[in-house]
C-alpha cells in the first residue's frame, strides 16, 4: 500500500442476493505501510484445535455481530473465522480476477457469517455469506456478501466457529469512571498496556485506534504513545452502577458537579471538569444517550472528538 492511500467504498444499488458487495473501510491520509510485522492472528493460538468451544475473541464478536445487522441468522447466531493471507481472503471475497495482492502473505483473520438479508425488519431470500477481512492491529478492512459459499473457502480448512449467543464477562462491561478512564482502560495509561488489555485494535493508524471492548467499540486517541482520550458509544455503559440508558433528564437530575451543555448540531451533554483540564462528556439526542468522552485537557467540548471518525464499524456490510 503507498503511503497515504485512500480507499473509497464501493456503493451499489443492485440486490444483495444478486451481486457481490464490497466495502473498504479505511483511514484516509496516513502514512503506515501495513505488513506481516503488526498482524496477530487470534484463533489459531486461542483455539488451535478449532473447536470454538469458548467466548469468540472481543474483536472477532464484535464483528460478526456487526454483519449480522445486516444478515439475520437462520439459527444460533454463530461465526467462522479462518487464519490465513491477506491475498488468500481477498481471492476469495473478490475472486481470483480482481486482487492485485494475490501474493501479499500479510496475516489476517478471515470472519464469516451466514443468514439471509434482512429487509423491513424481516429476513428474505436465499442464505448468503457474509465475510470480513480483518488484520490485527491493521489500518484497512475489507467487508462483503457473496451468494453462495466459493470453493477456495473450504481450501482453508473448517475454521473455528463460535456461538454468539455466548455473553463476555462481566469484566468486559464498560463502566465509566470520571476524569480518569472507561472500562479497564484509564488515561496516560501506555499504548503498551493498553493491547496487553484489549489486544489488538480492529482498525486504527497506532495514533487514533478502533478497539473492541465488550459488545461494542472504544476508540482510543493516543499522544506520545500514552493514552489522551477515550470514546465509547456503548449504550449499556454504566456510571457509578447506573446505566446511562435511563437518559439526560433522569441523570442531570441525580448528577452533582456536572454542568449541561448545548451542542450546535450534536445534542447536549452534560460535563464534568477536573484538576489540569480533564474532562468527562456524557452526550445524549434528545434523551437518548449517544457517546460518552473522557480525556486530558484539550480533548473536551461538542463533538466531533478526535478519535470518533473511528466509529466506522469493521465488519458492517
Amino acid at each position: 500500500m503507498d503511503d497515504a492511500e485512500t480507499i473509497r467504498p464501493v456503493l451499489s444499488t443492485t440486490p444483495i442476493a444478486r451481486l457481490l458487495v464490497t466495502l473498504v473501510v479505511a483511514l484516509s491520509c496516513l502514512a503506515v505501510t501495513v505488513g506481516s510485522s503488526g498482524a496477530r492472528t487470534l484463533t489459531t493460538v486461542s483455539d488451535p484445535a478449532g473447536s470454538g468451544g469458548g467466548l469468540a475473541p472481543p474483536q472477532v464478536a464484535l464483528i460478526g455481530r456487526r454483519m449480522l445487522q445486516t444478515l439475520a441468522p437462520t439459527g444460533t447466531p454463530t461465526v467462522t473465522v479462518f487464519a490465513t493471507t491477506r491475498g488468500r481472503a481477498e481471492t476469495i471475497l473478490l475472486g481470483a480476477a480482481q486482487p492485485p495482492s494475490r501474493a501479499d502473505r500479510t496475516a489476517v483473520e478471515l470472519v464469516t457469517v451466514r443468514g439471509r438479508e434482512r429487509r423491513g425488519g424481516r429476513p428474505v431470500g436465499r442464505v448468503l455469506l457474509g465475510l470480513t477481512i480483518w488484520i490485527p492491529n491493521g489500518s484497512r478492512s475489507e467487508s462483503g456478501v457473496l451468494p453462495r459459499v466459493p470453493k477456495q473457502l473450504a481450501e482453508l480448512g473448517r475454521g473455528t466457529t463460535y456461538n454468539l449467543t455466548l455473553q463476555q464477562p462481566a469484566s468486559a462491561l464498560v463502566a465509566v469512571r470520571p476524569l480518569r478512564g472507561i472500562g479497564p482502560i484509564s488515561l496516560g495509561e501506555s499504548h503498551a498496556a493498553l493491547q496487553r488489555t484489549l489486544g489488538p485494535w480492529l482498525l486504527g493508524s497506532g495514533g487514533d485506534d478502533e478497539y473492541a471492548l465488550g459488545d461494542t467499540e472504544l476508540d482510543v486517541g493516543l499522544e506520545g504513545r500514552r493514552i489522551r482520550q477515550l470514546v465509547s458509544f456503548d449504550a449499556n455503559a454504566r456510571l457509578d452502577g447506573v446505566s446511562l440508558r435511563v437518559g439526560y433528564r433522569k441523570l442531570a437530575a441525580d448528577l452533582h458537579g456536572w454542568r449541561s451543555v448545548q451542542c450546535a448540531e450534536e445534542g447536549r451533554m452534560l460535563e464534568l471538569s477536573g484538576a489540569g483540564g480533564r474532562v468527562t462528556d456524557l452526550l445524549f439526542k434528545g434523551n437518548r444517550f449517544a457517546a460518552v468522552n473522557v480525556g486530558l485537557s484539550g480533548t473536551g467540548g461538542c463533538p466531533p472528538w478526535p478519535p470518533s471518525f473511528l466509529a466506522s464499524g469493521v465488519g458492517q456490510l
